[in-house]
């Protein structure tokens, strides 16, 4: 994103900042308060209606066994853009590689590793970086791959002149709070329901901090190695192939260690959390045997591969994802705080999003075949996000009944919300603004 687009896709890394906010001052305390086996059961608790039950089977399902091969299909990618840039291993080769190593994956399990591999992966990764970072210093950004109107948004707001401002806009503006799960709906939910509501607070801000000087890092590196990225590579390698070209050889050998490591990680959290969602909608008959969570995560794997097959590129694959999460977010947030959102109304905003998706994506691309990738995510953002929304609302008017009004006030009593609006979301500001002027001032700087 940052080699196409310059800060203007770096704000799209940055708009962690603003899900930071709500994460750490409002959802995650409220997530801490919840004990279920997966936070599929949410829905049972929000909403105890037949509607509910329709909505927690219709997730279950769908999230667990196309979301999570989608995910999982990003992961492959990934892992085989890697090893082919550090290897004489073609793309595809490792990319089947990857469908062979998940599918030896299935069935691993343990909270206490994972938490304690996953620390040391990312600490692995954060001193290769550095290190990295130190060789590159004396290099300048390459930015021969970002448009010319992008140009001068290297260390800048984009000018209000150029097309970028308007993706900035998508950036900051709309995509953070309509597609990305900012209520941590999801595997990180999990996690969220195993901490106290003592620890949760400083233990996000850490965690949200580490991300940004991360992603800083990440972004810095990428733009000083585009010149290495040639047309039989795709940008998303541009890293690593710095890395395979300037780190010394016994500190390039630790990369596609850590990689794997952190892919494994991600596949086992990903894999065990499809297990679960599927698991607990399936007849009772068949969450009695126990090869049912292998079986799911087998068709999640073998999904997923084919997943990754036909977007052949992260950058597609994300934008898909984003695309059929577009305007559920807030409804996902909404329902939370307003007793007139039900279970239909979530239901009909989830399956609203992929239908849509696919309508303007095939309208875009009939009627408007020279906008460009970047110019159709963003109207494809706006058209979808703007037909949820008006979907939800006229569905609330006509499905919402007293036993939906009533369930929200037996939920809203059962949880423990933040007392002052003013204190929360003068927090909430400080702390966007403090992450966002941290991610610039050390991206300005570094590069």
């Amino acid at each position: 994103m940052v080699l196409l687009q310059g800060e203007v896709g770096f704000w799209f890394v940055l708009s962690i900042a603003f899900i930071a906010g709500f994460m750490i001052y409002v959802f995650g305390p409220l997530w801490a308060q919840l004990d279920f086996k997966n936070e599929n059961e949410f829905i049972l608790f929000r909403f105890p209606t037949k509607w509910g039950v329709v909505l927690h089977r219709f997730r279950g399902i769908y999230v667990g066994l196309i979301v999570n091969a989608i995910v999982i299909g990003g992961m492959m990618l990934a892992f085989s853009d890697i090893i082919s840039s550090f290897t004489s291993i073609t793309r595809d080769t490792a990319l089947y590689f990857s469908f062979g190593f998940v599918l030896m994956n299935i069935g691993r399990n343990s909270l206490a590793s994972k938490v304690l591999s996953d620390t040391f992966n990312f600490a692995l990764m954060m001193v290769v970086l550095v290190i990295a970072y130190i060789i590159s210093a004396g290099m300048e950004a390459d930015l021969s791959m970002i448009s010319r109107e992008a140009v001068s948004t290297i260390g800048n707001f984009p000018y209000t002149d150029t097309p970028y401002f308007l993706h900035f806009i998508l950036y900051v503006g709309i995509q953070w709070w309509s597609a990305q799960m900012f209520d941590s709906s999801g595997v990180n939910a999990q996690r969220l329901m195993g901490f106290s509501r003592q620890k949760i607070h400083l233990l996000l801000i850490v965690y949200y901090l580490c991300l940004v000087l991360f992603d800083v890092a990440v972004a810095v590196i990428s733009l000083k190695a585009a010149g290495l990225v040639t047309p039989e590579h795709v940008p998303e390698q541009a890293i690593f192939l710095f890395f395979k070209h300037h780190l010394p050889t016994m500190i390039s050998i630790i990369v596609p260690i850590a990689v794997f490591g952190v892919f494994a990680a991600s596949v086992e959290s990903q894999l065990n959390w499809a297990g679960s969602l599927v698991d607990s909608v399936l007849p009772a008959r068949w969450q009695a045997n126990k090869l049912t969570p292998y079986g799911v995560m087998i068709v999640v794997a073998t999904t997923a591969i084919l997943c990754a097959l036909y977007f052949n590129r992260i950058y597609a694959l994300v934008n898909f994802i984003l695309g059929i999460s577009a305007g559920v977010s807030l409804i996902f947030v909404l329902r939370w705080f307003v007793p007139r959102i039900n279970a239909q109304v979530q239901l009909s905003a989830m399956l609203g999003a992929i239908i849509y998706t696919f309508a303007v994506k095939t309208i875009l691309a009939t009627w408007f075949p020279n906008l460009g990738e970047i110019n159709q995510q963003l109207y494809l953002m706006l058209s979808v996000t703007f037909l949820v929304l008006l979907t939800a609302v006229v569905v609330s008017a006509l499905t919402i009944t007293v036993e939906d009004l009533e369930a929200y006030k037996n939920f809203r009593s059962s949880l423990t919300f933040p007392t002052s609006v003013t204190s929360v979301v003068t927090r909430m500001i400080l702390l966007i603004m403090f992450l966002c002027l941290v991610g610039l001032f050390l991206f300005r700087m570094l590069l």
